[in-house]
C-alpha cells in the first residue's frame, strides 16, 4: 500500500486530512528510523575500521 499524500483523507478514519491528523506523527517515527539505521551504519563501519574486513571477529 502506498503513503497517503498530504491532502488525503487520513488512514486512520478520524475524517481530518492526513496532513492535520498523523502525517506528524508518521514523519516522526520515520525520522527515528532512519537516525537507528545511520547509527547502526557508523558502528558497523567504525567496527571495520578498528578490526578490518577480514578480522574473523563476529559479534
Amino acid at each position: 500500500m502506498s503513503k497517503p499524500g498530504r491532502n488525503d483523507p487520513c488512514p486512520c478514519g478520524s475524517g481530518q486530512k492526513y496532513k492535520r491528523c498523523c502525517l506528524p506523527k508518521d514523519q516522526q517515527a520515520e525520522s527515528a528510523a532512519l537516525k537507528a539505521a545511520a547509527a547502526q551504519a557508523a558502528e558497523a563501519a567504525a567496527h571495520e575500521h578498528v578490526h578490518g574486513p577480514d578480522c574473523g571477529h563476529s559479534h
